[in-house]
């Protein structure tokens, strides 16, 4: 009776380790799939959106220079 009793708790403790180790690994893609949707795009955005704008100010200033 003994032994399964403790084939019992060592089967509870491996249980728990291969939930532990699932949950690492959700969380894991978790934060890599919320890179992938949010962070990525936002940085391209915001990539595109300073290039425009360092052309546009440099379209100004050469329109500038060739007033003067």
């Amino acid at each position: 009776m003994n032994s399964t009793n403790d084939e019992y708790i060592n089967s509870l403790s491996v249980w728990g380790h291969q939930q532990l180790i699932l949950c690492i690994i959700s969380i894991s893609l978790s934060i890599l799939l919320v890179c992938i949707i949010f962070i990525v795009p936002a940085a391209i955005i915001i990539r595109r959106t300073q290039r425009r704008q360092i052309q546009l100010n440099l379209r100004e200033s050469q329109r500038f220079i060739g007033f003067m």
